[in-house]
């Protein structure tokens, strides 16, 4: 597939999945900022959560802009934060099932992490410009 249509789909993506999840996180932030000090826990959920949000977005956008050598110029701090996102969004995952099977209690942190499961719509994007980090940097003609 041709880089243009890459980064033409990748913009696709990002205005489908990463738009509506950052609205979601930017609903959450007020109540992290109040819980900062009677659940600092949850606030740090809601924050790891965020700068893995901005953290797609700068993998993202490195590919918009740049293409793979936008990718290779990305530093490995944001990708790890994309990972961080990636395992919030599965344990949420797993926080959904657990709760439907009534084996974990109702509380602020299971809330906030069940919401964290919407992130696994970004594993979309983020897959895009994993692979195109990985196959187009090996390719000859990469551009």
């Amino acid at each position: 597939m041709p880089t243009r249509v890459s980064k033409i789909l990748l913009l696709i993506e990002a205005i489908a999945l990463i738009a509506p999840t950052g609205l979601l996180f930017i609903t959450l932030l007020p109540g992290a900022f109040a819980l900062l000090f009677t659940s600092p826990a949850v606030s740090l959920l809601v924050f790891t959560m965020g700068a893995a949000l901005i953290a797609a977005l700068r993998v993202s956008l490195g590919f918009c802009i740049d293409g793979v050598s936008g990718l290779q110029r990305v530093h490995k701090a944001w990708w790890w934060l994309c990972v961080t996102g990636v395992l919030i969004s599965v344990a949420g995952a797993v926080a959904v099932h657990l709760k439907r099977s009534m084996i974990l209690p109702a509380n602020e942190f299971t809330q906030v992490l069940r919401m964290g499961s919407t992130g696994l719509l970004l594993m979309i994007p983020l897959s895009h410009v994993l692979l195109e980090r990985l196959f187009r940097s090996r390719s000859p003609h990469a551009a």
